[in-house]
């Protein structure tokens, strides 16, 4: 269904949690997704270098890059992966500074969270259209392990059956943003706070991972992936010539013990600053302890999935992408019914 110039309803959201004990920071910020297509699981696109930078956890604070950051965009430059100048792709992780107490706005009804799995306001605007992820939600597995993928993961990403299972440790948490296909206006977007949690399997409850870390991305022109070098960078605000749109990303957080690890969820508040209506996704990226030594062998890290787009206007609203066990392939996540009983990001 696509809502053309509804207005958006308003959501209200705070950004809660901050990323604890990341030893690394640094990230080629592109999803196995961006090669996500329809049918069933889906027969992937061609699997493209991408490239980009995690956002050093601090908090609200502006970072520029420094030396490091410069020398690891250089090694990454040398394996033919193209980063952003301004990519902090090395930043130094600093100690959390902030509680992990999620905030009240961040707690949104059991029936709105799963709309976002299911109910789609639109396609993305310069979005292949063949992608899933341009107009709807998917979710392969909460797991990221080799054996939990669909198939045509385990075709097009081989190098993950070579992957340990005790060295997946970190979690990317993102979002795209953009516009109908039919907008002829540019737009601002605005990306506040940002929320991140897992399903413990054994306290049943939600645990914050990540929170109040600042967006970075980048912008893209019509028919890109989303991946590889942008052709603007971002922070907190997007802006959007008509048919572009922007993928951006926060920062890595450390994964639980895999063996506690029921289901994922991603918070992420968004507004246009200009009034012009917005679609707007979460989802999140599964990477390897030693994803630098990897990157020549799989240059895309396993994505987790996405919510659907959904319209955004002038009012901030809650964007949230979780991994239900009706969607995934393995059946990991959460059920519909645990999830009424006990929702992410609420107090």
């Amino acid at each position: 269904m696509k809502l053309k110039k509804a207005a958006a309803q308003e959501g209200t959201f705070r950004l809660i949690a901050i990323v604890a004990g990341v030893a690394s920071v640094g990230v080629l910020a592109a999803a196995l997704m961006f090669g996500q297509t329809e049918e069933g699981a889906g027969k992937p696109a061609a699997p493209q270098a991408a490239a980009g930078a995690a956002q050093r956890p601090d908090g609200m604070q502006k970072v520029a890059a420094d030396a490091q950051s410069v020398a690891a965009a250089s090694e990454l430059q040398k394996k033919g992966i193209r980063v952003p100048e301004d990519s902090p792709a090395a930043r130094d992780p600093v100690p959390p500074t902030d509680p992990l107490k999620p905030h009240e706005a961040l707690c949104i009804s059991a029936e709105d969270l799963l709309e976002f799995q299911s109910r789609s306001d639109g396609y993305i605007s310069g979005v292949n259209p063949e992608w899933t992820w341009s107009h709807a939600a998917w979710a392969s597995s909460a797991l990221p392990f080799y054996k939990n993928q669909p198939g045509w993961v385990q075709e097009q990403f081989k190098w993950l059956r070579d992957v340990p299972e005790e060295k997946w440790t970190y979690l990317m948490p993102w979002y795209v943003v953009g516009t109908f296909d039919d907008e002829k206006e540019p737009a601002q977007a605005e990306i506040g706070e940002m929320s991140v949690q897992y399903y413990s399997k054994a306290q049943q409850r939600w645990v914050p991972m990540g929170a109040n870390m600042t967006a970075s991305g980048g912008v893209y022109e019509k028919g890109s992936t989303g991946a590889g070098k942008p052709q603007a960078s971002t922070g907190q605000i997007v802006d959007l010539k008509p048919g572009n749109f922007a993928h951006g990303w926060f920062s890595f957080v450390e994964l639980p013990k895999l063996k506690d690890l029921q289901a994922i969820s991603v918070a992420v508040r968004v507004r246009s600053k200009n009034g012009t209506m917005l679609l707007v996704e979460a989802g999140a990226d599964f990477y390897p302890k030693d994803w630098k030594e990897r990157l020549g062998e799989g240059p895309l890290m396993p994505g987790l999935g996405t919510s659907a787009p959904r319209a955004v206007g002038r009012e901030w609203k809650t964007i949230v992408f979780t991994t239900l066990s009706t969607q995934t392939h393995d059946g990991s996540g959460i059920s519909p019914e645990a999830l009424r009983k006990n929702r992410p990001h609420c107090p």
